[in-house]
């Protein structure tokens, strides 16, 4: 009996050798990462810097060539602007091209950065896209990375709905599409311009704070009528720009009685040369409490006369030039800031009581 047990777990085990022979062998399969469920974007960021300023941006790839998508505001530093990656690796720049209908803007690169990966852009409508889909947000705050996750609302004619983005999230950060592995829009900004109020005050007032602006998402396929920008010429409108707004805020300031806080800023009238001039003029002849009706009233019509000319100079600062879209923008809240300063300055010189505290303000 025992002998035939032996003979028996013998052939058994004999059968099962024979049947594990037969059997085809596992299929080996290489563990490769999956690309489109788990994309790393992060190879494309980059940010641009200047004057302790800083924008987003990121690397993709147009006929060959490299280029960074970031937003306009990146290149309003006056010394210039330095891209570079996360590792503090600087690139070179070549030209810079702007869109004739937003914000964005096109960097174009000497040559591809090396070990950098450049992200491709999607365009829409895509089968593979649809409500729900995960988005991911990347950017860089002074070199260190920003990632925020949302849910794609719905693909408009030119911007995706995400939901609202928080200022973390600078401008010229990109928008991806995990599912696809693929980029779809670029944040920019819209800057809002409230209607004139009937209080000129008021609306004088609300011109001087800091504008209400809107962040978004723009679809990148829908950046279009690229122009190669001459960034000398750029940044001297730029510089002009901002000079006239902070002479035509200062002198608001005084118009308005905010000269001294304004909204958490300080308005600083020391800009203004001209009119220092004036006040200089006046009282190197003689102290203004011991001038003449007549001087008193002659000094007057002066300032007058100097606060209007610098009103119409920064008027004409913003006509007749060509602006980029984002400067465009600045420019119709600067014309509006001045046409508030023209209207009230003509309420001031009506009011004997308002001219007079005004005169003495400055004086």
């Amino acid at each position: 009996m025992l002998k035939q047990n032996k003979i028996f777990s013998i052939f058994t085990f004999m059968a099962l050798l024979w049947t594990a022979g037969c059997e085809k062998p596992p299929m080996v399969v290489e563990e490769v990462p999956d690309k489109r469920s788990k994309p790393d974007f992060t190879n494309a960021l980059c940010w641009i810097s200047g004057d302790g300023h800083s924008e987003s941006g990121f690397l993709c790839s147009t006929e060959g060539k490299p280029y960074v998508v970031t937003s306009e505001s990146a290149l309003q530093a006056e010394s210039g602007f330095a891209i570079q990656s996360l590792d503090g690796t600087v690139w070179k720049t070549k030209r810079v091209f702007v869109s004739a209908a937003t914000e964005a803007v096109m960097i174009e690169l000497m040559e591809h950065p090396e070990g950098m990966m450049p992200v491709q852009s999607l365009r829409l409508p895509d089968p593979a896209v649809k409500p729900g889909d995960t988005v991911l947000v990347l950017g860089v705050n002074n070199g260190t990375m920003v990632q925020r996750t949302a849910l794609l609302g719905s693909v408009g004619q030119d911007r995706l709905n995400i939901g609202r983005l928080s200022a973390e999230m600078s401008l010229g950060s990109m928008a991806a599409h995990v599912n696809s592995g693929k980029a779809v829009g670029v944040v920019l900004q819209r800057t809002w311009l409230s209607e004139p109020s009937a209080n000129i005050g008021q609306d004088a007032v609300f011109l001087m704070s800091e504008p209400k602006v809107e962040r978004f998402v723009q679809r990148l396929d829908q950046l279009a009528k690229w122009e190669v920008l001459d960034l000398s010429g750029y940044r001297q409108r730029e510089a002009a720009l901002k000079q006239s707004q902070t002479e035509v805020k200062a002198l608001l300031g005084y118009l308005t009685g905010q000269r001294g806080s304004l909204v958490g800023q300080k308005v600083d009238p020391v800009n203004f040369s001209e009119l220092h001039a004036a006040r200089k003029r006046y009282a190197a002849s003689a102290a203004i409490r011991d001038l003449s009706q007549s001087d008193r009233r002659e000094a007057k019509n002066r300032l007058f006369r100097d606060v209007e000319s610098l009103l119409r100079r920064a008027e004409s600062r913003c006509l007749g030039k060509n602006w980029s879209v984002g400067q465009t923008v600045r420019t119709e809240r600067m014309l509006r800031m001045v046409k508030a300063g023209l209207a009230i300055m003509e309420q001031t010189k009506k009011n004997k009581e308002v001219e007079d505290a005004f005169f003495n303000e400055l004086y």
